[in-house]
């Protein structure tokens, strides 16, 4: 279980690898073609190793998980039509590449330990990091790539549990070693019907549609024009939006968890009338192009005020990290503007079993501290489909003014999603 947090924690820093600094053209040509053979190397080192320890099991679990999230990240880059950061393809959610790596690191984890999920994880990682410097893909593709890879993974496969093992045993009258040879399958013994199932751990993947009600920025806060950034409508608005988030349960009352949710659009316009961004005049009626970076990531703390019957009301808080980028480019002018700002905030959760599966989830975080200011409401309806497995449907409305020296920004928000729990 542990280890799964770790790979959730690892799905989590990848999706944050937005690239807004430029590069070289021959270094992200390099890291692109490594990313390139890794996307490949990793799963077939997976599948490799299967044959080593002449796992069949193994070998079939990892095709499955492998085909599930070939047919998934397939079936959304026809359904979505996202056009890539450089506008070369309209298939960019979600990122193949990195879903294809994330499926041969997954498996490694699952069915053979930390010694071989751990470099296989980061080296999947490093393949999502180049896909986004290569600017063919956005972080919330690469965040989405990784997440539907571990979750078709989680389908099928198991650890690894054959041969002897050794356990103490202590009794009134005796102190002893007892052996005992592992035979057969190695699937998990299934656990009594009456034991019900507490997890400690939660993975969730969101993704949606975003669409952005409001976009203006102005830098500096005090002499730049207020550029209304929702106007540049040519290619993505609205856009795509994915999250992913991972929760530890101490007890019935306590819970710890984290949030990653990056967003970047990319798009062209123009302005009717001559604009200041950055110290810089951008001409009017000329097509600029813009990049706007809205990364998130959340961390925090939850107290169950009724943790027993079917309603369980939750607060409590935490501390957010928003990073906010900002680029222009018309012609020769090229102008760049970058935030990052903490903030702690509060937060009121609550749900009701509608059904023995059906459960309805509603939450709000929100914070007005120091350059930071947010509302994030989120209304889930979750349906349960195993203990482990849930699926729901849901909408969020988000609400953000950062009120910074160098960067002023007011963000609206709406995002329709479809969220994917697994819970171990």
């Amino acid at each position: 279980m542990l280890i799964r947090a770790l790979s959730a924690a690892l799905c989590a820093s990848i999706g944050a690898l937005s690239s807004p600094s430029v590069v070289s053209g021959d270094t992200t040509d390099d890291l692109e073609s490594v990313g390139d053979v890794l996307q490949l190397a990793i799963p077939l080192a997976a599948l490799g190793v299967t044959y080593a320890k002449d796992d069949k099991e193994g070998r079939q679990q990892l095709a499955k998980g492998v085909g599930t999230t070939f047919l998934t990240i397939q079936s959304l880059k026809f359904l979505v039509e996202k056009w890539r950061p450089n506008y070369s393809a309209d298939n960019s959610f979600p990122s193949g590449h990195t879903a294809a790596a994330f499926s041969g690191a997954a498996f490694l984890q699952t069915r053979y330990g930390s010694s071989y999920g751990v470099p296989a994880y980061l080296l999947a990682s490093f393949v999502g990091y180049t896909r986004v410097r290569a600017e063919k893909h956005f972080s919330d593709d690469v965040l989405a790539g990784a997440s539907i890879a571990m979750l078709s993974n989680w389908m099928y496969a198991t650890p690894l549990d054959n041969g002897i093992r050794v356990i103490p045993t202590v009794s009134e009258n005796a102190v002893g070693l007892q052996v005992s040879m592992l035979t057969g399958s190695n699937k998990p013994a299934e656990k009594k019907a009456s034991e019900p199932f507490k997890p400690r751990f939660r993975f969730s993947f969101s993704f949606g549609v975003n669409s952005l009600d409001r976009n203006e920025v102005r830098s500096p806060g005090s002499t730049g024009s207020q550029l209304n950034l929702e106007r540049f409508d040519t290619f993505s608005n609205p856009t795509t939006s994915s999250a992913a988030s991972f929760e530890y349960f101490m007890s019935d009352r306590h819970e710890f968890y984290a949030v990653l949710n990056p967003l970047e659009v990319r798009d062209e316009g123009s302005f009717s009338n001559p604009v200041r961004f950055d110290g810089t005049v951008y001409p009017a009626n000329t097509t600029t192009a813009m990049d706007y970076v809205m990364n998130e990531i959340r961390g925090g703390y939850l107290y169950n005020l009724i943790p027993q019957g079917r309603f369980d009301l939750k607060i409590g808080g935490g501390l957010t990290f928003q990073n906010t980028y900002v680029r222009l480019v018309s012609g020769t002018l090229d102008q760049e503007v970058e935030s990052n700002d903490f903030a702690p905030y509060a937060g009121i959760h609550a749900s009701y079993e509608l059904t023995d599966r059906l459960e309805l989830q509603l939450g709000a975080d929100g914070t007005s501290f120091d350059s930071v200011e947010f509302l994030d409401a989120v209304a889930l309806l979750s349906y349960e489909l195993t203990p482990q497995w849930d699926i729901g449907v849901g909408i969020q409305s988000f609400s953000r003014k950062l009120d910074a020296a160098g960067l002023k920004n007011r963000y609206d928000a709406t995002n329709v999603f479809l969220n994917v729990g697994y819970s171990f």
